[in-house]
């Protein structure tokens, strides 16, 4: 095997591992800014329906 086949992705080197390094990387971010997006709508859900029921019983 020469380094030339290193340098092909999919064919087990570096550049492969690398780059599957990255994506799952991306992707872990990715998730987890989604997470994050998820719990702060939920949060301004939960706010907002507690200040119009207090709004409701004043």
């Amino acid at each position: 095997m020469s380094w030339a086949d290193f340098d092909k992705i999919g064919q087990g080197g570096f550049g492969a591992v690398y780059y599957a390094e990255l994506t799952s990387k991306r992707k872990g971010r990715d998730e987890t800014k989604r997470e994050r997006e998820r719990e702060t709508r939920e949060q301004a859900r939960t706010k907002r329906r507690r200040r119009e029921r207090r709004e409701a019983l004043a």
